[in-house]
Order: C-alpha cells, then sequence, then structure tokens
C-alpha cells in the first residue's frame, strides 16, 4: 500500500519534532511571508496648473519698484483636496518665495512650503501671475497717505521718501529685503527718482494678485 505523500511528509515532521523533544532542541521551521503586512511609502503628486490661494495678512497692498526683491511668507488660504477629498496641503500652510520684477510687472515667485505645521519643508515650483498695476506718486504727497495699510520694498520706500521728503520713513513700514537695514533711523537717498516730482511704482492687492499656479508637479511623499 502506497503512503500519501502529504501523510509521509506530516509523519517525517512528527518525526523530527519528537527527537527534538528528546534532545531539547527544534529545527526552525521557515516562516509564511503570505500574510505579513508590508509598508510601502505613499507619494501623492498634485498636477502642473494647480491654483493655489494664498493670503498676506499683514497689508492690504504692497508697493514694488522694479529694482526690489523682497521675500515674503504667504500662507495658504483654504484646504488643497485630492480627487478623493483628502486634504494633501491645509489651510494656513506657509509658502515662502520672493516678490520681484518680471518683464513689465512683478510676480511672486514662491519656493518651499511648509506642511505638518511647517515641520515638512518640500521645494515648490509655481508662480503668480503678472502684476502690471501700477500707482503713480506724486511730489508732495503725504507719507501717511501712502502708506496707509501698505508695506513698501526698500526700493519703494526710496521713491517715497522722495516725493514725500519724509526722510526717514519707518522701518516697520517696509518689508524685509537686502536693503532693509539702511531704513533704520537714516535718511534715504534719491537716486533712481526720475525728475524727482513723481514716481511709478508696482501695486500689489494681496488678496488678488499672489494666488500661485504650479509650474510641475508637487510630488508629496509620506
Amino acid at each position: 500500500m502506497s503512503i500519501n505523500p502529504v501523510t509521509r511528509a506530516g509523519t517525517a515532521l512528527l518525526i523530527t519534532l519528537l527527537m527534538g523533544s528528546m534532545s531539547g532542541t527544534f529545527p526552525v521551521l521557515a516562516q509564511s511571508n503570505i500574510n505579513r503586512p508590508r509598508l510601502i511609502a505613499q507619494q501623492i503628486s498634485i498636477p502642473a496648473g494647480t491654483v493655489i490661494p494664498l493670503n498676506y495678512e499683514k497689508a492690504d497692498k504692497i508697493l514694488v519698484s522694479k529694482s526690489d526683491v523682497i521675500p515674503l511668507t504667504l500662507t495658504v488660504a483654504r484646504d488643497i483636496r485630492d480627487r478623493n477629498g483628502s486634504v494633501v496641503i491645509a489651510a494656513g500652510s506657509e509658502v515662502k518665495g520672493t516678490l520681484e520684477a518680471a518683464g513689465r510687472g512683478v510676480r511672486f515667485i514662491a519656493d518651499e512650503i511648509g506642511l505638518d505645521g511647517g515641520n515638512r519643508i518640500i521645494p515648490l515650483n509655481a508662480t503668480s501671475r503678472l502684476i502690471t498695476t501700477t500707482e503713480t506718486l506724486r511730489k508732495g504727497a503725504k507719507t501717511q497717505d501712502i502708506l496707509a495699510g501698505t508695506v513698501a520694498g526698500a526700493g519703494a520706500a526710496t521713491a517715497i521718501a522722495a516725493v514725500t521728503g519724509d526722510r526717514k520713513i519707518e522701518v516697520l513700514d517696509v518689508l524685509a529685503g537686502a536693503a532693509v537695514g539702511t531704513l533704520a533711523g537714516w535718511g534715504l537717498p534719491t537716486a533712481g527718482i526720475v525728475g524727482g516730482s513723481s514716481v511709478q511704482l508696482y501695486s500689489v492687492n494681496p488678496d488678488r494678485d499672489l494666488n500661485i499656479t504650479l509650474q510641475s508637479p508637487l510630488v508629496i511623499r509620506d
């Protein structure tokens, strides 16, 4: 009579275990990986062309000259969700970049975003639309009228000082920039002010102008 192979294998295993019990040692049995969970890193890709609305709550208007390169930190205005409705970028996340001249206007160029309360910094390739709105300031204007609810780049502050005659615009009225240190308590030069009677500056409305569009996919890895 032939013995079923499965029965034969089971008998051999039983004999091995009995022998092990007598010697105090047991064979190492191979463990199956079939039911063992595997951790797989997830990756979310937000496509190029996605618009991310941003807020800047420190001012109602930003005045910028052609020479200004202004570092800005903006916040995401609302949750950005994927196609399943899951939040991938939370409202309040900080976006850092610079507001600078570009052709016949200025634009905000974003270079990083902070997720998870700023604990994760991810490179960002996104820009605002080109902002071409201008404001002409004329000689004799009052500084308080110009700067009410407004912040200005260092170059714009120089221009404002020239047309208003206010040689000591307070540093708090001016956005941080490469030349901001020269504005604290010292008179400002008039260089670059054509004619000295008026100056044209770019005028940025933070509620409307600073939304950014992804120029390449934003990849977020868990």
